[in-house]
């Protein structure tokens, strides 16, 4: 089986099950979350009572010497783009990748549904490859398609999330939604993450694996920095496990404040669990909030 074939098989595969997905678990909680550019004008009708009075097209009532309103709805023109880490520590871990792929496609074909422009921006340390926002089923297929052949052989050796929310906030001058997906395992994109908050709704969507929290006891072993490539001999005793598992809560805790602090709310997708439950109850929130 040749490779393309391989991915068209399981491009298909992932349309199938994201679009069951979307209509049986996600029906309707995406486009109640997520508003339009704005607001834009849509009739003049007759004043009803309790209409508010700043409404009244005073032009028209003149005219017509009786009471007439401005009535307007929410634009629905909104795009959507997916800021994927391309890094090689995404690689990482078992099944860190896959629920990337999965998140996006629910999520694009929720956007596609609502006839949303999708767009991709895919980076480590550098941005790799950047797809213009547009429309269609089709559209969100090519997007999937190119992630399903992005492999660690592309990646950069570090994550450089500033650049890429730099290079999102320049090229996207409209009011957008943007979802990071990242481990985050990078520094110094405090300031572009809040100044991108400024005009943007962007939302962190965090990766975590098992493996990023725990490290076996197994005595001295060689360990590979799968972004920098240098491998080293460790000791690792129980009390070095336990170590990295304090620290990564730690350091956990610490990105969650930040991205806080930038005025943002994040989703976690953690090993194991399933990501249309973690999505939908992120829904769920932002439409209690906006209540």
């Amino acid at each position: 089986m040749t490779e393309s074939t391989d991915i068209l098989k399981k491009l298909k595969r992932i349309e199938v099950y994201s679009r069951r997905v979307v209509n049986q678990q996600m029906a309707g909680l995406y486009e109640s979350v997520f508003k339009g550019s704005g607001i834009a004008f849509s009739e003049i009708r007759d004043y009803s009572l309790g209409d508010d009075i700043r409404r009244i097209d005073w032009n028209v009532t003149a005219r017509m010497n009786a009471p007439f309103v401005k009535e307007f709805s929410e634009e629905r023109d909104r795009t959507v783009i997916f800021i994927l880490d391309g890094s090689a520590s995404t690689f990482f871990g078992g099944d860190k990748r896959e629920r990337m792929l999965e998140c996006i496609a629910l999520l694009a074909f929720s956007a596609a549904g609502s006839r949303d422009k999708v767009g991709l921006l895919i980076f480590s340390d550098e941005v790799h490859e950047y797809v213009p926002p547009r429309r269609g089923r089709s559209h969100v297929m090519s997007i999937i398609a190119k992630i399903l052949a992005w492999d660690i052989e592309k990646s950069g050796k570090s994550t450089n999330v500033e650049l890429a929310l730099e290079f999102f906030s320049r090229v996207t001058k409209r009011s957008s939604v943007a979802f990071l997906i990242s481990d985050l395992f990078a520094e110094g994109w405090d300031t572009s993450l809040r100044l991108a908050c400024r005009r943007h709704d962007v939302i962190p969507i965090i990766t975590k694996d098992k493996s990023d929290r725990t490290m076996e006891a197994l005595g001295v072993v060689p360990i590979r920095d799968v972004e920098s490539g240098e491998m080293q001999w460790r000791y690792v005793s129980r009390k070095a496990a336990k170590r990295t598992a304090r620290n990564y809560d730690r350091w956990l805790e610490d990105v969650r404040r930040r991205i806080g602090a930038a005025g943002a709310d994040s989703v976690e997708l953690e090993s194991g669990k399933d990501v249309a439950k973690s999505l939908g109850r992120f829904f769920e929130m932002r439409k209690r909030r906006s209540r």
